[in-house]
């Protein structure tokens, strides 16, 4: 539990591992008096993965995200956020916030009073859902565009990349598409949407040399073993050691393909394609682990999985399209220079 702020927050109740969905509850009488000196600022609540956050104002219920029971969810990562307009009047403001999973049940800030909006709903929604969209427009346009000029399985791979992580930042904003499910429901299916996904980015890089066909191998071997634990777990817990269960391959693989990567970007002498390569891992490297760093509760920060996955395939479109472009550009030559070409052969 972090130090606690110059709000003075009495913890009434923490979180108690022992219950399925453990509950932290602690209340603050000096809220009022800092939001009354400055009625132009936003008391800022910590975002907490999976967790239902409820405040009140002198008993009066004044914002909820994610209700406590989980059967209605708005995010994952949202941080909830009250102007003080609505808290200088009350005398004793209550905080409770219910996690969905043990293993969420943590903070590293408490909330304070700011001066303006904390962005990191932009990066936990707005982002999301932004990206949500462009990864449905770049797969279609994979589709399409590549079909017949780029051996199938690279098609697949993009597209069905695409689609799948776009469900999976779909899941993350649930109440931006209206779905219906509550937390369980939708955890399972971000979860396996999310590590599908994952396993065709893998088997795009794969079929750029980046790491040993073994190694794919073991990767789709632990994505069916955790994605069978997802399936069959009953709790929010379960299904997040299903989800943590590809993590033990997926880190190793993505540092074998950036070294590599970084080898033939140096051996290249710096070509296009090369650099695109070189460019795909490092932005899916330096995006997975600081999220992981942040789900491992590391440290605070905004999910930065949305930009990384969004800007390896973007680039792996890219590479593809500049490996078509040289392909067409040789093609041309030959058919210009083929009379020439076969006398310096024979």
């Amino acid at each position: 539990m972090p130090a606690d702020t110059d709000l003075n927050w009495q913890v009434e109740s923490s979180w108690d591992l022992a219950k399925t969905h453990p509950t932290f509850e602690a209340v603050s009488t000096r809220i009022s008096s800092a939001c009354a000196a400055n009625p132009d600022w936003v008391v800022v609540f910590p975002a907490i993965v999976q967790t239902a956050q409820q405040v009140w104002v002198n008993d009066v219920l004044v914002v909820q995200s994610n209700s406590p029971d989980f059967r209605s969810v708005s995010t994952f990562y949202g941080s909830p956020q009250v102007s003080c307009s609505s808290m200088a009047s009350g005398s004793v403001v209550r905080w409770r916030a219910t996690s969905f999973t043990r293993y969420f049940a943590r903070f590293s800030e408490w909330p304070s009073v700011q001066q303006r909006s904390s962005i990191v709903n932009v990066f936990a929604e707005g982002l999301h859902t932004f990206m949500a969209g462009g990864l449905i427009v770049l797969g279609t346009i994979a589709s399409f565009v590549f079909a017949k000029k780029i051996a199938r399985r690279d098609v697949v791979s993009i597209a069905a990349a695409s689609y799948l992580i776009a469900v999976y930042l779909i899941c993350m904003v649930p109440a931006h598409f209206s779905l219906p499910s509550g937390m369980l429901g939708i955890h399972k299916v971000a979860d396996l949407s999310f590590w599908i996904g994952t396993l065709c980015i893998f088997r795009f890089l794969d079929s750029q040399n980046l790491f040993q066909k073994t190694a794919l191998r073991w990767l789709q071997a632990f994505v069916v073993l955790g994605g069978f634990v997802i399936l069959i777990s009953s709790t929010g817990d379960g299904t997040q050691l299903g989800t943590t269960i590809p993590l033990f391959i997926a880190p190793p693989m993505l540092l074998t393909a950036f070294s590599r990567g970084v080898i033939g970007f140096v051996k290249s002498g710096f070509r296009p394609r090369e650099t695109l390569v070189f460019f795909q891992v490092l932005v899916f490297l330096s995006a997975s682990f600081h999220d992981m760093l942040l789900i491992f509760g590391v440290f605070n920060s905004v999910p930065l999985m949305p930009v990384g996955l969004l800007g390896i395939l973007l680039l792996a479109v890219f590479a593809v399209e500049n490996q078509l472009a040289a392909t067409y550009k040789e093609r041309d030559y030959l058919r210009l220079n083929l009379e020439s070409e076969v006398k310096i052969k024979t």
